[in-house]
């Protein structure tokens, strides 16, 4: 499903179960509108901070992991669902499939 936690959890709160396992796999979409719209309502000072405030985080399930990554290999390439897909939020549910040249 799209993870709506802030888009640094894995080198912030979760960088020490991040730096134990071998391999952290994400799908993101920025055509995720439920995550572009609701998460932001979701976290209480995020709707006053402006997305230029050092405390703004984007949701990981729309933007992916922020910068600095988790080294590679552990974090697997091809995260981000291309646009021209207009992969949703609800996209994630049984029954949809992403394109198979999605992966290559």
């Amino acid at each position: 499903m799209a993870p709506a936690i802030d888009n640094n959890c894995l080198t912030n709160e979760y960088s020490n179960a991040a730096s134990k396992i071998e391999e952290i796999s994400i799908l993101a979409s920025t055509r995720d509108d439920v995550l572009a719209l609701a998460f932001p309502l979701g976290n209480p000072l995020q709707g006053i901070l402006d997305s230029g405030h050092p405390y703004y985080h984007a949701a990981l399930g729309r933007e992916g992991p922020a910068q600095p990554y988790p080294p590679a290999p552990k974090l697997h390439p091809g995260w981000q669902i291309p646009a021209n897909l207009n992969y949703g939020h609800h996209d994630y549910l049984p029954g949809q499939q992403l394109p198979l040249n999605f992966l290559c």
